[in-house]
């Protein structure tokens, strides 16, 4: 079985990408690395390596790319990528081109839909009508600027000639509103959008209401700022809140899914049209309808699929771990890559018991969040249990 590791940006500085290299590949035979392409929040290497500008704080410009955009592809939408001209930036293809010096192939993952813009008009509308600025900025997926943009990047992306590979994130719509007692999908776009459809959007309010009632859940209540965040409470009242509203406002939800369907395929042409393959980070599957995130049609137009197993949230409950990997091959026509997420809390003893029932599962791949939260003795132990 081969592992993919995520490295914290704040463990290393530029000049120890070999140094991470060297320990990543040394202890743990890995053969693939993943690179944070488009905000400066990262870069992943090898599941990832998300580097930000913790060690050298001028070194990057907050939201600017790792590559300098293609101008001429954004024509059609009126977002652009963030880029200041003659400012240092990290290099993409530094890189990409060190990981392939250690025979390594090269994964370049990008977010889309948690961007900060000013612009209200192309974020997301909550059922309580408010703008969603909290748990981030998200966009809309129902605004064509958006979706033109989101098609931009992926093609400047797959232009690129030592790219072969791209995984893409936050598609999704956000858990925040959730959490709050509100779904996302309200603006005006996603109205147009469903009433096209012969939806009425406004319908699941007092389903929504209803079932944030009987949870208990306010606009007062914690929502999360990033899944590094993600609780056992939050997963099960996202559950319990799908589970409450799923039949009521099914045709919503399926509506939802196919939205993200639709703009996903378009996405999926223009990488493949450059000869690159597509991964898709994707939520676990018993919130996934939810989000928007239907496995079995995604899976039909990505090579490859990877179910996020958020750490603090399953690796206690190794039951529940399991029936969500499961569930991921079962729904899933692509191979599935699991993204096994485990905190620096994780004693060696739970750790081996965690690898153990997962190793057992089938997997070719998976991926561990992360390098920083394991250290050369961990890292030595899970080289050992998974060869």
């Amino acid at each position: 079985m081969q592992v993919d590791v995520w490295v914290h940006p704040w463990d290393i500085s530029l000049e120890m990408v070999d140094n991470v290299l060297n320990n990543i590949v040394g202890f743990l035979n890995v053969d693939n690395i993943t690179v944070f392409a488009n905000y400066v929040n990262g870069i992943k290497v090898n599941g990832v390596f998300l580097f930000e500008n913790r060690a050298q704080a001028m070194r990057f410009v907050s939201g600017q790319l790792f590559f300098k955009p293609d101008e001429s592809l954004y024509r059609a939408t009126r977002l652009k990528p963030y880029f200041i001209e003659g400012a240092t930036f990290f290099d993409l293809k530094y890189v990409i081109m060190k990981a392939h010096s250690y025979g390594l192939k090269t994964m370049v993952h990008v977010n889309f839909l948690n961007y900060a813009v000013s612009n209200e008009d192309y974020l997301n509308v909550d059922s309580n009508g408010d703008i969603v600025k909290y748990g981030g900025h998200w966009m809309s997926i129902h605004n064509s600027n958006v979706q033109r943009y989101m098609i931009a990047l992926t093609n400047n992306l797959a232009l690129l000639d030592f790219v072969d590979l791209i995984e893409i994130g936050e598609y999704w719509y956000p858990i925040s509103p959730i959490l709050k007692g509100r779904m996302s999908c309200f603006s005006k776009f996603a109205q147009t959008d469903a009433k096209d459809r012969g939806l009425d959007l406004m319908k699941a309010i007092p389903v929504i209401k209803r079932a944030a009632e009987k949870l208990n859940i306010t606009k007062d209540s914690e929502y999360i700022e990033y899944s590094i965040l993600f609780k056992p409470y939050h997963f099960a009242i996202l559950k319990k809140f799908y589970n409450m509203i799923r039949k009521e406002i099914d045709e919503i939800l399926v509506f939802r899914c196919d939205i993200v369907y639709d703009i996903l395929s378009s996405i999926a042409d223009v990488v493949k049209s450059c000869g690159a393959k597509l991964s898709l980070l994707v939520p676990p599957p018993s919130i996934a309808p939810l989000l928007g995130v239907d496995y079995k049609i995604l899976s039909e137009i990505a090579d490859y699929i990877r179910p996020i197993a958020y750490y603090g949230v399953l690796f206690n409950n190794l039951r529940s771990l399991t029936n969500e990997l499961k569930e991921a091959k079962k729904r899933s026509k692509s191979p599935v890559i699991p993204v096994i997420a485990i905190t620096s809390a994780i004693n060696l003893k739970d750790l081996t018991k965690l690898l153990k029932k997962v190793s057992k599962m089938g997997f070719q791949r998976i991926s561990i969040y992360g390098y920083g939260f394991l250290g050369p003795e961990k890292l030595k132990i899970i080289s050992e249990m998974l060869k």
